[in-house]
């Protein structure tokens, strides 16, 4: 029986939802699409850990929920419904998520000195094939999204590539008469450190992975004023980019506690409650630079969020995305890609989320100063401080080899 393939590839993030919740404020639209994804982020990434074992994670949330918003919105019927549920968009309109969507991808855009972060987004489709003209005007209308014809992988491989600055060089390994379009969105971040590190102030020192012998890594450290915080099982800080519009914050668990444990607690909630408790206090950060390159099939954390259905070859839905002739188009393969460098100058980062689909038949007196050492496994999350959008997030178990000393 003959197949036929769609694929999609994207890094940042949205999606669609039909009937409830409406607002045509674009700052309202865009607080709630944030929140939505933001929700769906940890969600996602609570079954990402538990699959991972004890390796290194590093997901963008943004990335994977641009990519199926984009695909949510070529569905219908009972797969845009287990979609929408996926992505926490239950009860939302899909006028407000279109315009939050919008919105936040706007917001997110940034081009300065010492901050970078492109949101790319691109549609390439298989000439003879009928896409519906509102899905496609859709995609570019709120997704900023190029049309182009699929010709070869290496066309689709350069376009993610020059939007990645060529850390994610391939998300398209062939194309065959089966695959009938790509959809595919890359995200790149690179932010300098409001203050930088000194290089003289590396040096080389031991990091604990767990239940692991001790490795060499080369050990960053700085001291200053930093967004702080002292919880009964973790510490944190906060480091900020640019002139503060972006940050990354850092969570080490307490020794007893384990980064297992941080993992079980962290939700949404969690990040509400604990995000607004840091505050400015003098300390000393010693942080391992890091480089690492991620890679997941994500298709069954995703089915088991509920999206089983637009997985199924004989029950998925997207036929307001396009039409083919005794075919039945469903999800066969999302595939997420990521990059994350961190330095002395700062940090740069990146992603691309593919989804590949198929058609077949069917105020107090001063604290003491803190001292805190990434030495062992510990928790990051890369956010846009104006929006609340969280773009990366992961664990790191075991810092990658080029990040170590020999």
């Amino acid at each position: 029986m003959k197949s036929i393939a769609f694929i999609l590839a994207v890094t940042s993030a949205l999606a669609f939802s039909c009937g409830g919740a409406s607002t045509e404020d674009p700052e309202s639209a865009r607080s709630l699409v944030t929140e939505k994804f933001n929700r769906f982020g940890f969600d996602f990434f609570a079954r990402e850990a538990d699959r991972a074992g004890g390796d290194n994670i590093f997901i963008s949330p943004a990335s994977i929920s641009f990519a199926l918003a984009m695909t949510a919105g070529g569905s219908e019927g009972k797969t845009r419904e287990s979609m929408y549920n996926a992505l926490q968009l239950s009860g939302v309109q899909e006028s407000t998520v279109r315009l939050g969507s919008r919105e936040l991808y706007s917001t997110l855009t940034t081009e300065k000195e010492k901050l970078i972060l492109h949101i790319a987004n691109s549609i390439w489709l298989r000439k003879g094939i009928r896409f519906h003209r509102e899905f496609v005007k859709a995609t570019r209308e709120y997704f900023f999204a190029e049309s182009f014809p699929i010709t070869t992988p290496e066309a689709i491989n350069s376009w993610v590539s020059d939007n990645t600055a060529g850390r994610i060089d391939k998300i398209v390994d062939s194309i065959s008469g089966n695959d009938v379009a790509f959809l595919i969105n890359a995200v790149y971040f690179k932010g300098a450190w409001k203050k930088e590190f000194d290089p003289e102030q590396t040096s080389v020192k031991e990091f604990k992975p767990t239940g692991a012998d001790p490795i060499k890594v080369d050990m960053m450290r700085r001291n200053d004023d930093f967004r702080y915080m002292d919880a009964d099982s973790f510490r944190a800080v906060a480091i900020p980019y640019g002139e503060g519009e972006m940050s990354i914050y850092l969570f080490l668990p307490g020794r007893d506690y384990g980064l297992g444990s941080l993992n079980e607690d962290m939700n949404y909630q969690w990040w509400k409650e604990h995000i607004g408790r840091f505050s400015l206090r003098e300390g000393t950060v010693e942080l391992p630079k890091l480089r690492l390159e991620y890679e997941s099939v994500i298709n069954n954390p995703l089915i088991s969020m509920g999206m089983g259905i637009a997985f199924s070859p004989k029950n998925a839905d997207f036929t307001r995305m396009c039409k083919v002739k005794k075919e039945n188009v469903f999800i066969s393969e999302v595939l997420h890609k990521t990059f994350l460098q961190v330095n002395e100058e700062g940090t740069e980062a990146a992603a691309v989320t593919s989804v590949r689909m198929r058609a077949t038949s069917v105020s107090m007196d001063r604290p003491r100063p803190f001292h805190l050492v990434f030495d062992r496994p510990f928790f990051i999350a890369i956010v846009d401080e104006r929006t609340g959008s969280i773009l990366f997030m992961g664990n790191i178990t075991l810092p990658p080899e080029a990040g170590s000393v020999e």
